[in-house]
């Protein structure tokens, strides 16, 4: 380090502003805390630990397999599927042979634009 940098940290305080959401502890997640987005004819999985859900839903405009409340600022944690997931990939190959057969079919319409 120069000397220049030497004597400007000297001279610039340092603002230090602790994080005090650091040192509270994390509560644990229980079933009764977390809402489950499944299937409509899926079965309803039983949880890991002794409880049941918070909520059983079946949403299929959402991302989301399960959502909670954090305990220690009170925001909202998603569970999702991976990008690489097989289900994921299932619905996405779906809207791609969607999206394949609309562009034919709109080649043969009559007022398709040319």
């Amino acid at each position: 380090m120069s000397t220049l940098g030497r004597a400007h940290s000297k001279l610039v305080p340092h603002l230090f502003v602790p994080n005090l959401l650091a040192d509270l502890p994390q509560l644990r997640v229980y079933p009764e805390d977390i809402t489950i987005n499944i299937g409509a004819d899926a079965p309803i999985p039983v949880p890991n630990t002794p409880g049941k859900w918070k909520e059983v839903i079946h949403d299929n405009t959402v991302t989301w397999l399960a959502t909670w409340t954090e305990n220690i600022n009170g925001s909202h944690k998603y569970v999702f599927l991976a990008a690489g997931s097989s289900l994921k990939g299932q619905s996405d190959m779906s809207k791609f042979e969607k999206s394949r057969e609309l562009k034919v079919s709109l080649r043969r319409s009559p007022f398709a634009c040319r």
